[in-house]
């Protein structure tokens, strides 16, 4: 139990210095001249992550549009893997060869605007994209001189899933954003839901993700409680990390594992729609498709939102963003750089982003036209608690990474 309760505060306190190391160079980078094709197009040079195979696929297709498009502009993408992206973007911060165009995580956005790598975006954005893009994407991009830096095509959907036919066989109510659980009702909703034949552990938080899970869906929790990470003024965790609201929001979490409603030994990823021992998960949208499956738990996979801990309901948030450089500028391609971050803005290529990845579309104007998002629909929670601005950014900050 304290292995866990140590694991579980030391993932939340990971707030280290964007470390440098080495990686690989874009050889058309680190050129003061905007570099030209031989039919006179000024050359844009991005990196972006790989992802997943169906991602990767989307990029690609998405490069070749906006060349296709373009009398003036030739895109050169350079896919990188995930887990090395970060390390040569940092090697390419300190050498000065960073490409015009960076594909970025959000929590890494503070570092690189504090290194001096990234340009704001404002002067070049219309009023429609910012009217329309969702306000939890604007919140993670904006640094804290009031510029948004990077703009981020999707977002994260995080509340709990319930297991409706486990639910009903518990006599335990289906809360809404509206009407939510409080903190008495979600224990007595846990204890009712353990007493099933079927359930083990109630409720899978994905111990198994680890520490860097646990600092993004842990943050719904200790912001019901009134808590945070750190201070946004002063940027000290000290009187914040360890003030009264975030050590109560740690003492449940201690709580639900003292009362085996947790599995703080979990090891599986399968607790709740492949053996269905538990009845509720803590987990986001990618898990949309396993969940709804007929293999997994079909209509019976229902989204449910995190309870009202005593200071309102919230929600996490986290994407990657695109972002244009400042190497951008010293080649004189930045407002060309930006015309590729707004056509990956487009509705058009915001629009194959759920079937993409399963992310949320970042724009309300998508959101709009799928059924999943729309009123009624299944997924119109995550809508709901965006659009309202429910959703916590991870701290904003160069310490953060």
């Amino acid at each position: 139990m304290k292995k866990f309760l140590s694991l579980v505060m030391a993932g939340v306190l990971a707030l280290g210095m964007v470390g440098c190391s080495g990686g690989a160079q874009n050889e058309a980078a680190g050129n003061d001249q905007p570099a030209q094709t031989e039919d006179g197009k000024k050359v844009v040079t991005v990196w972006h992550r790989t992802g997943t195979p169906s991602e990767a696929e989307y990029y690609n297709r998405l490069v070749e549009a906006f060349n296709a498009s373009q009398d003036e502009i030739q895109v050169e993408a350079i896919a990188l893997p995930d887990n090395s992206i970060q390390e040569q973007v940092n090697a390419s911060i300190m050498s000065g060869d960073l490409p015009d165009v960076l594909d970025v995580d959000g929590p890494q956005m503070a570092g690189y605007v504090n290194s001096g790598a990234l340009a704001p975006l404002d002067q070049y954005m219309s009023d429609e994209l910012k009217e329309d893009i969702l306000p939890s994407l604007i919140a993670q991009g904006t640094y804290d001189d009031g510029k948004v830096y990077v703009l981020g095509q999707f977002e994260s959907g995080l509340s709990f899933w319930g297991n409706k036919t486990y639910l009903e066989k518990a006599n335990v109510r289906i809360p809404t954003l509206d009407n939510p659980w409080d903190k008495a009702e979600f224990m007595d909703a846990l204890a009712s839901l353990k007493d099933l034949e079927e359930v083990t552990y109630p409720l899978d938080i994905k111990v198994n993700y680890g520490a860097g899970y646990w600092v993004y869906s842990y943050l719904p929790i200790v912001a019901g409680f009134g808590g945070d990470y750190f201070d946004a003024q002063t940027h000290e965790a000290q009187g914040v990390m360890n003030g009264p609201e975030t050590v109560k929001a740690f003492e449940m979490v201690k709580e639900l594992v003292d009362k085996e409603y947790v599995d703080a030994n979990q090891s599986t990823d399968d607790d709740f729609y492949g053996s269905k021992t538990a009845a509720l998960s803590l987990v986001g949208h990618w898990m949309y498709p396993n969940h709804t499956s007929e293999e997994g738990l079909g209509d019976d996979a229902i989204l449910i939102p995190f309870p009202d801990f005593g200071n309102g309901v919230y929600t996490a948030n986290g994407s990657w963003a695109w972002g244009v450089t400042t190497e951008a500028a010293k080649r004189g391609v930045e407002a060309e750089a930006y015309k590729f971050v707004e056509f990956m803005m487009s509705k058009e290529a915001i629009g194959d982003i759920f079937e993409v990845n399963g992310a949320v579309p970042g724009r309300v104007s998508v959101l709009n036209e799928i059924d999943e998002y729309k009123e009624g629909g299944r997924l119109y929670l995550y809508r709901q608690q965006l659009v309202d601005n429910r959703a916590k950014v991870r701290p904003i900050t160069p310490a953060f990474g």
